[in-house]
C-alpha cells in the first residue's frame, strides 16, 4: 500500500541567540515515519517533544534542516497537496462578530470552492459537528467546545483526503468529546487519514490506530494501539504461598494475598519458570488491562534513560 506521507529523516534545528550563532536547538532529529488512507494516527509527547515543530514542518510553514517528506508521491508539500490537507490548530478562533456559515463561506471560497457547491459542503460540515442548527449565530455567543467544533468544520470544509489536528477534544465536556470522537471515526470510514495530537491518552486508546511517540524531537516509539498496550500488559499471579524469588527483576511487586504483579510476556514466563523450579503452584493467572498512560510514562522514562 502507498502511504498518504511518508516521512524520511526528517530533522529541524534552530539557531539561538541574538546573534543566531551562539548554538542550535534541535526541535526533531531524525524522524522518519508512514501514513496510510483510512487511519487515525496519534502524535503523543510531552510539551516541547516537537509534535508542534512536525505538524508545521508537513503543512510547509517550516522548512526541515535536513531529511525530507512526501505527500500524495510528490515531494513536500505541492499546491495540489495543501488543497487535499485539513488543519486545527491547537487553539482555534474566529472573529467574533462573524457567523459560522459567513466564515465558512470565506475559507471555502479561499480553497476555490463556489456557488451551490460551497453551500452544500457548508451545510454538510456543520451538520456533521452538530452545528448546522447554529449556523446563523455569531460565534461570539458559541460555547469553547461549540468552537472546537466549528474548528473541526472547517477543516472539513475542502473535503481533504489529510487531516491534521492538534488537541481536537482539548477543554471539551465529555459529551463534546464523544461528538468529536464519532465524527473523527465517521472521517475514517470515508477513508480519510487522521494524524492528530493530544494530551488526553484516553481519548486517544479509543480513537487511535497507531501511535508515535515524541521525545526531545525524537521519535522514540512506534507502533499500534494494540502492540503497544501488550507491551505493557499486566499480570497478576496467585500463588499458593509467596516466597523469595531470586532476581527482583521477575516482578513489579508482591500484592497481599499471595499474588505477584509482573509486566510483560517475557517477565511473565521468566517468573512462572521460577515458581515452578522452587515448587510453588500458581493458582491463578489474570491478565489486567494497561492504558496509554502507563506506556506513555514507560516510553518517556526509558528514553530518559538513554
Amino acid at each position: 500500500m502507498t502511504p498518504i506521507v511518508s516521512v524520511e529523516h526528517l530533522s529541524k534545528e534552530y539557531k539561538s541567540g541574538i546573534l543566531k550563532g551562539r548554538g542550535t536547538t534541535v526541535a526533531l532529529s531524525d524522524v522518519s515515519f508512514d501514513l496510510f488512507a483510512g487511519e487515525i494516527v496519534a502524535l503523543l509527547g510531552p510539551n516541547g517533544a516537537g509534535k508542534t515543530t512536525l505538524n508545521k514542518t508537513l503543512l510547509g510553514l517550516l522548512f526541515p534542516t535536513r531529511g525530507r517528506f512526501f505527500m500524495f508521491g510528490k515531494e513536500g508539500i505541492s499546491e495540489s497537496a495543501k488543497a487535499n490537507i485539513g488543519y486545527l490548530p491547537e487553539s482555534f478562533h474566529a472573529k467574533r462578530s462573524i457567523t459560522a456559515r459567513k466564515l465558512l463561506k470565506f475559507m471555502g471560497t479561499m480553497s476555490s470552492i463556489h456557488g451551490s457547491l460551497l453551500d452544500g459542503r457548508i451545510d454538510e460540515c456543520l451538520g456533521t459537528v452538530e452545528l448546522l442548527k447554529d449556523a446563523d449565530r455569531k460565534v461570539t455567543t458559541y460555547s469553547k467546545g461549540m468552537m472546537q467544533r466549528l474548528g473541526l468544520a472547517q477543516a472539513f470544509l475542502a473535503n481533504p483526503k489529510l487531516l491534521i489536528l492538534d488537541e481536537p477534544t482539548d477543554g471539551l465536556d465529555p459529551v463534546g468529546r464523544i461528538k468529536v470522537r464519532e465524527t473523527l471515526l465517521q472521517m475514517k470510514k470515508l477513508n480519510r487519514t487522521i494524524l492528530l495530537s493530544s494530551h488526553l491518552l484516553s481519548e486517544v486508546e479509543l480513537l487511535a490506530d497507531r501511535v508515535l511517540f515524541l521525545h526531545q524531537g525524537v521519535l522514540v516509539r512506534q507502533g499500534t494501539t494494540s502492540e503497544l498496550l501488550g507491551e505493557n500488559q499486566t499480570f497478576r499471579v496467585h500463588v499458593n504461598n509467596i516466597f523469595p524469588v531470586e532476581g527482583g527483576w521477575l516482578f513489579d511487586r508482591e500484592v497481599n494475598g499471595g499474588s505477584y504483579l509482573v509486566s510483560g510476556a517475557e517477565k511473565l514466563e521468566s517468573l512462572l519458570a521460577a515458581l515452578r523450579a522452587q515448587g510453588t503452584q500458581v493458582e491463578s493467572l489474570t491478565p489486567l488491562k494497561s492504558s496509554l498512560e502507563e506506556v506513555f510514562i514507560q516510553v518517556l522514562g526509558e528514553s530518559s534513560q538513554n
